[in-house]
């Protein structure tokens, strides 16, 4: 039998289930969503991070070889100063390159005194100044230039001068021959030269049974050399 107050329930209408009551699971998924959301955030964070980071590599590389970059173009800047500079002081030699290396294919033997020892050879004629016929290199620039003459002498002792215009610039004296040996002598000098002035060697005495050497061992002895060293 059911009390007053149970009675007084059911008549108001309240209803009546035999089911057990199952508890709300609307928590538990809002929470599961969040931390997905969170994992996903947690992710493109670090997804960013790795792109700012090659960013910034990528940046630190321009910047190297921006560097570099301006440092060659320095160093050309400066090599081209220099070359602006040597071409402004030595435009005048431009196109006026003089040398000359002179031989003796053979031996001088008895060469009469005041004669012109003339070498036949040449290993370089650069503007054709020195001639093989003559033995006289004549000045197809104006300018200092350097000569350099080695005799090599046997037998007996070997004099020669160089000549400028005629006038005697040099003497070289090589000792005879003795012990094995030939003698050798050379002399170096520098002098202005106009267009068309005469260089030239002589043998001022003129000896018996006097040799000029013109190789030994298939390697030059006597040689005549000469070459602009700066143009007027």
């Amino acid at each position: 039998m059911l009390t007053k107050p149970c009675r007084g329930l059911l008549d108001q209408g309240l209803p009546q289930t035999n089911k057990p009551v199952v508890p709300t699971l609307a928590g538990s998924s809002e929470t599961s969503l969040l931390h997905q959301l969170l994992m996903q955030e947690s992710n493109l964070r670090m997804e960013l991070e790795k792109q700012i980071t090659s960013l910034q590599n990528s940046v630190y590389t321009i910047q190297k070889d921006l560097l570099q970059k301006n440092k060659e173009i320095s160093e050309l800047k400066a090599n081209n100063n220099v070359m602006q500079f040597n071409l402004s002081n030595t435009g005048s030699n431009v196109g006026k390159a003089v040398v000359f290396s002179a031989l003796l294919s053979h031996n001088l033997v008895n060469v009469p005194n005041g004669q012109v020892i003339i070498f036949d050879k040449t290993s370089v004629n650069v503007g054709n100044g020195y001639s093989t016929k003559t033995g006289i290199f004549r000045a197809p620039v104006a300018g200092v230039y350097q000569f350099t003459l080695t005799i090599g002498g046997n037998v007996v002792n070997t004099h020669a001068n160089i000549r400028h215009n005629g006038n005697i610039i040099g003497h070289l004296y090589a000792d005879h021959f003795h012990d094995g040996q030939y003698g050798r002598a050379t002399l170096t000098l520098a002098l202005h030269l106009d267009i068309g002035d005469e260089v030239w060697n002589v043998d001022p005495d003129g000896q018996i049974n006097q040799v000029i050497i013109g190789s030994h061992g298939g390697m030059p002895v006597s040689i005549f050399t000469g070459h602009l060293i700066v143009a007027n």
